[in-house]
């Protein structure tokens, strides 16, 4: 993975994990597999994830710990 060094020296992966689709906004979820997932994006060495409050019960926000 990739690496970018933000302004005042974070260094980050190039690619973050998007949780909107963790949320009920597609449909029905997994809130194990969602949690799987950010877990496990740490061996991706995907260091980011991002959540919006846009989704239903702020669902993406409380499974990532945001």
């Amino acid at each position: 993975m990739q690496q970018r060094t933000l302004g005042d020296g974070l260094t980050v992966a190039t690619q973050g994990l998007g949780c909107m689709g963790m949320s009920e906004f597609y449909g029905l979820r997994d809130e194990g597999e969602a949690i799987a997932t950010i877990q496990a994006r740490w061996s991706w060495a995907v260091t980011s994830a991002t959540a919006t409050r846009i989704c239903p019960r702020s669902t993406p926000e409380s499974v990532a710990g945001t």
